[in-house]
C-alpha cells in the first residue's frame, strides 16, 4: 500500500503549468518511489485544453504517467461545458463527476493537495 498520496490540480491553459504538472510528478515518483506513491492529476476548467484531448503534444508524457500508475482524471462538468465528447480525450484519461468533489474527497481521505 502506498504511503504517500498526491493529488494535483490544474485547471489553466498554460503551457508552463501543464510541462510543470508532469515534471513535478515525475521528480516525486524519482524522489518518493513509484511503489511508495499514489498520485492523481485532475484537470478542469482550462486545464484540460490541448491537454487531456487526442493528438495533445502531451499525450507521450502522460502515457509514460500512466504507465507509471499515476490516475489522470478529468472534470464531467468541464466535459460539458466545453462540449467536449468522452471520445476526445486520451484513452486512459479517467472521468470523475466533478473536480471540486474529487478535490474534497481526497483530502477528506488524507491526500496531500498541490495546485499546479
Amino acid at each position: 500500500m502506498a504511503r504517500y498520496k498526491t493529488i494535483f490540480a490544474l485547471n489553466e491553459d498554460n503551457a508552463v503549468k501543464k510541462n510543470m504538472a508532469v515534471r513535478n510528478i515525475t521528480n516525486l515518483i524519482k524522489d518518493l518511489g513509484s511503489e511508495n506513491v499514489e498520485i492523481e492529476l485532475i484537470a478542469y476548467a482550462g486545464g484540460i485544453n490541448d491537454f487531456y484531448l487526442k493528438g495533445s503534444e502531451y499525450e507521450e508524457k502522460l502515457a509514460e504517467l500512466h504507465n507509471k500508475g499515476v490516475i489522470l482524471a478529468v472534470c464531467s462538468n468541464t466535459l460539458k461545458d466545453k462540449n467536449i465528447p468522452a471520445e476526445q480525450l486520451l484513452p486512459f484519461v479517467q472521468i470523475v463527476s466533478s473536480a471540486v468533489g474529487e478535490l474534497t474527497r481526497k483530502q477528506t481521505e488524507g491526500w496531500s493537495y498541490i495546485k499546479i
